[in-house]
């Protein structure tokens, strides 16, 4: 330890620290300042709050009045669930319902009332729109997904247009270049149209059905090279399940269904990304459990809680399983109506910055999550203000 530079102990530490921690400890001096915004330290830390999967969440409600914006809100899941913090703009940024399109890195992409795109980092709070002339509509019913590629520093979002021809047209837009280029693939059913893809490892992925014969495969976006591909799913996932979902889940991409056989919930996890028939059973939820009223189906996995609960959207309420008690909780507390939530997105909470220098407000304090925040924050006030 005599021999580590304290630059990197110091590094070290603050990495694994939570978001709204390192905003509040840029101001202890002018080298921490220079250290949190570096964007080396961004990517470490981004990686590790990836690798820490503790999940929080994007909230979009309905319309309090009309002509007023719609209401969105993050969401931090501790050892429950959180107050949610409403975020306020003067700029009227949303006015319909299903704005919201995916997430990515702690980004999530929104839609404005004029159909432009709008990129929003709920962590730090900064937003960037973004016009892309010439560019397609953006229709209700298509299906979006948002991704990141490392070789370009660039976020694209990919719109599968609805109705589905042969071939099924699909839009991948530049959010850095602001342009976009069409992709003709054959073409796919989503039986979950208002399903958002999920990005992980580089790649976006969707369940659809091959328009040809019907088949249940995952469509596999490939920010790098800009190119689909097919895995399958668990092999019971074909034949015998509902309401299948995707997620990500203990550092795996995760597939969850309901067996129409036992009514058992079934999470899959893929072990190995060339190999699609690597599936394992991560956990399932059987009949014993008592469902909470109202979550018979559209059961979504979102992440995991810092109790390792389990984090699932079970209609539009919000549940926690523990898988060692096999047992749920809801808590409604966390300050909206589970009845007004219209949609909602897993993200990491990160620093990843959008260098448009715009930023909305937040109405409401944030909760901490974490018991020993201060104490924690305590000790890292004490150490050597300069390296």
């Amino acid at each position: 330890m005599e021999n580590i530079p304290q630059e990197i102990i110091i590094t070290e530490i603050l990495t694994r620290f939570p978001a709204k921690s390192l905003l509040r400890f840029r101001c202890v001096s002018k080298q921490w300042f220079d250290l949190i915004t570096d964007s080396s330290f961004i990517k470490l830390h981004l990686n590790y709050a990836i690798e820490g999967e503790r999940v929080n969440l994007f909230l979009v409600s309905k319309h309090q009045n009309a002509g007023r914006p719609t209401p969105v809100y993050s969401l931090e899941v501790g050892y429950s669930l959180n107050k949610t913090v409403n975020m306020e703009t003067n700029d009227s940024l949303f006015y319909d319902d299903r704005v919201l399109l995916g997430s990515c890195n702690g980004i999530v992409c929104l839609l404005y009332l004029d159909f432009s795109l709008c990129l929003l980092n709920p962590s730090t709070r900064e937003y960037k729109k973004v016009v892309i002339p010439n560019r397609p509509s953006f229709g209700m019913s298509d299906v979006y997904g948002l991704g990141y590629d490392q070789t370009t520093d660039d976020y694209k979002l990919v719109q599968f247009v609805w109705p589905l021809s042969n071939p099924t047209e699909v839009h991948v837009y530049s959010l850095n270049n602001v342009t976009y280029t069409t992709i003709p693939i054959a073409p796919y059913r989503f039986w979950y149209k208002d399903q958002r893809g999920i990005y992980f490892g580089g790649a976006i992925y969707w369940i659809a059905g091959r328009y040809c014969d019907s088949v249940l495969v995952i469509i596999c976006f490939d920010m790098k090279e800009n190119t689909f591909h097919e895995m399958l799913p668990p092999p019971i996932a074909a034949v015998a399940v509902d309401n299948s979902t995707l997620g990500v889940l203990g550092g795996k991409l995760c597939y969850l269904c309901r067996s129409r056989y036992d009514g058992n919930i079934n999470i899959w996890a893929l072990k190995n990304y060339d190999i699609s028939d690597s599936w394992y059973k991560l956990i399932s939820i059987g009949t014993t459990s008592v469902l909470p009223l109202g979550c018979t189906s559209n059961v979504v996995p979102l992440g995991l809680a810092q109790s390792d609960k389990l984090v699932l959207k079970c209609g539009r309420k919000l549940v926690l399983y523990d898988p060692k008690g096999k047992t749920f909780t809801t808590d409604n507390n966390y300050g909206i109506s589970p009845h007004k939530i219209v949609a909602i997105v897993p993200y990491v909470a990160s620093l990843v910055p959008l260098k448009s220098g715009t930023f909305i407000t937040t109405a409401t304090p944030v909760k901490s999550s974490d018991r020993n925040q201060q104490e924690i924050e305590g000790f890292c006030a004490n150490l050597p203000e300069t390296f």
